[in-house]
């Protein structure tokens, strides 16, 4: 089966009032622009074959919202509605569409930024980052024929960092 994962993205960290209005295009032209383009193309491939896969990666962030990063949370939140569509049109087409909202993932790039969360792993349930692994192991399932039945759904992979 054919598979697509939009995993592109940019994250910014600026407060609402000092976000520009470049800085934000850019943004939505790759964390929203791009992946929508992606499915576009690769939707039409699978349409031909009549399944397929599509995963859009958002973030915890347009799920839970954070101070500081109201651009970045409004990009992810754009590709959940987008998911939320897209599965809508392309279910008839045996296509599945899906997004995978990660949490607190250890990455070099968090690594990098975690001056600007201290404690973090005080606020998630299981008390711990998650790993890319377990990111990919979701993404792995969405992907497989175990989710056959899973369309138009936000997978929150945050380790329980919203409840």
């Amino acid at each position: 089966m054919d598979c697509l994962v939009n995993n592109a993205g940019l994250v910014t960290y600026e407060y609402m009032r000092m976000a520009t209005k470049a800085a934000m295009r850019d943004l939505f032209e790759v964390n929203v622009f791009a992946a929508i383009e992606a499915m576009q193309y690769a939707s039409s491939l699978m349409q031909k074959r009549g399944a397929g896969s599509i995963i859009n990666i958002a973030s915890i962030v347009a799920v839970k919202g954070v101070a500081g990063q109201m651009a970045y949370a409004a990009s992810k939140g754009a590709i959940i509605s987008a998911t939320l569509s897209a599965a809508k049109e392309l279910a008839s087409s045996g296509i599945r569409v899906n997004a995978v909202a990660p949490g607190m993932i250890e990455t070099e790039r968090l690594k990098n930024e975690m001056g600007r969360f201290p404690n973090m792993s005080d606020s998630i349930a299981l008390g711990r980052l998650g790993t890319p692994e377990e990111i990919a192991g979701t993404c792995l399932f969405l992907a497989s024929g175990m989710s056959s039945y899973i369309t138009g759904q936000v997978i929150c992979a945050d380790g329980g960092l919203v409840i």
